[in-house]
């Protein structure tokens, strides 16, 4: 269903971008910058008060390397030219002006015109400029595919006095694909066509000897949560197939459901309404509406995973008379579901069933003939679907009906003395 509802997505194309990769402003002012020939730059304040903090240089027949990490997406050999903020005091004799970048111990050349051959004029600032073409020519693809390595530049000369500023190249780059949102309406066209296969082929397969389907579960709000039913916004783990039907989506897949086997009876299901007083009256505000719009629910039912502490159990069997009382007010089936208990600590947490003692499984045993013959006193006999059990074998964390080697445990007889009455 998250493909069926996925917005569109276009796919990452080559393109051109400019990318500052050095602003100077972040080299805190004294900062040394190796050169070569083991000489260093100096970061400074722009003399002229222009460019913020600039990178200064005065070793004759050297230049100075600055360390760069490109841009997410953007590759060494993505990179096309180059430019920085560039200002002669002094130059003296000038044999060469160089682009360099220093990558997996290599060393590697290409070429550009010395400063004032560009233009720049002495105590000015100007545009320093560069290419990337005859470095690309001799780099490797391992080299290519370099996100950081080092770049030296400016003029190599008898008596320098330059100052470099911020650096930006321009790379021929893939950019990431991106998702372009469709309409909300086009989703829920989507999802109800998909909602409708699945019910179809379920039906179709297997319609004729299941007669009892729980249609939709666990899209309660509790007490934790906002608003009556839960979203990718609580819980971004699952498909809420709400937020693309909207509230009433339980009656569009019950109406589904029943144009493929009208004889069908459907349930909703939902945990913790024992516990959560907000999480049961969603429930049955939501059962309401769902029935007065056309759903035509049979019966609800509750996930019950009981958990035992003596400090809490007085507590806990009121919430399991107020669930039982809620449910039966509602005039539908009402089948308890995956019973088992569990001991647990003062904070939630499960206790090994080898610590408890002979008190302890005798009081989970009682909590079980307890939970039975509520159900069999406040649901009326016409709404008792039934009930089901789970973890029936004892697991370490749950007490089980049986131990591992199907001997019954004294819980066992909790069950059954809750089934007779007595």
């Amino acid at each position: 269903m998250d493909k069926v509802v996925a917005d569109t997505y276009v796919p990452g194309q080559r393109t051109n971008g400019d990318f500052k990769i050095l602003d100077m402003d972040n080299l805190a002012l004294g900062t040394k910058v190796e050169g070569s020939g083991k000489t260093y730059a100096e970061v400074v304040e722009d003399p002229l008060n222009e460019k913020g903090h600039v990178l200064h240089y005065t070793s004759a027949f050297n230049h100075p390397f600055v360390d760069i990490t490109l841009p997410t997406g953007v590759t060494l050999g993505d990179l096309l030219e180059g430019q920085c903020d560039y200002m002669l005091k002094s130059t003296g004799w000038v044999p060469a002006s160089v682009v360099k970048v220093m990558v997996d111990g290599a060393t590697i050349e290409g070429s550009t015109k010395k400063a004032v051959d560009q233009g720049i004029e002495k105590g000015k600032w100007g545009t320093y400029k560069f290419s990337f073409k005859d470095i690309q020519d001799k780099l490797t693809d391992a080299q290519k595919a370099a996100t950081s390595f080092r770049l030296g530049l400016g003029d190599v000369c008898s008596n320098p006095n330059y100052y470099i500023g911020d650096i930006t190249v321009t790379a021929n780059y893939l950019a990431p694909g991106h998702y372009e949102e469709r309409p909300i309406e086009e989703k829920k066209a989507d999802a109800t066509k998909a909602l409708d296969n699945y019910v179809k082929t379920i039906m179709n397969s297997y319609g004729k000897d299941v007669k009892t389907w729980i249609i939709a579960a666990d899209y309660l709000a509790g007490t934790k949560d906002n608003g009556t039913l839960l979203s990718s916004k609580e819980d971004a783990a699952h498909f809420y197939l709400n937020e693309y039907l909207g509230d009433d989506f339980v009656v569009d897949a019950a109406k589904i459901a029943k144009n493929y086997n009208s004889d069908a009876q459907l349930f909703y299901s939902d945990n913790d309404l024992e516990s959560d007083a907000t999480k049961l009256a969603n429930l049955t505000k939501m059962l309401k509406q769902w029935n007065d719009n056309g759903a035509g629910l049979a019966g609800v039912n509750a996930e019950v995973h009981l958990k035992y502490n003596a400090a809490t159990l007085k507590a806990d069997k009121e919430g399991i008379d107020n669930m039982l009382k809620t449910l039966a007010a509602t005039g539908l089936q009402v089948r308890l579901s995956g019973l088992d208990i569990t001991a647990v600590d003062e904070s939630g947490k499960s206790i090994d069933s080898k610590q408890l003692s002979e008190d302890d499984l005798q009081a989970m045993a009682d909590y079980y003939d307890y939970v039975i013959k509520q159900y069999l006193t406040l649901i009326p006999e016409a709404q008792r679907y039934g009930l089901s059990f789970g973890s029936y074998n004892a697991d370490g964390k749950h007490i089980g009906l049986w131990d591992s080697s199907f001997n019954r445990r004294v819980t066992y007889a909790g069950v059954a003395q809750g089934l007779q009455g007595k």
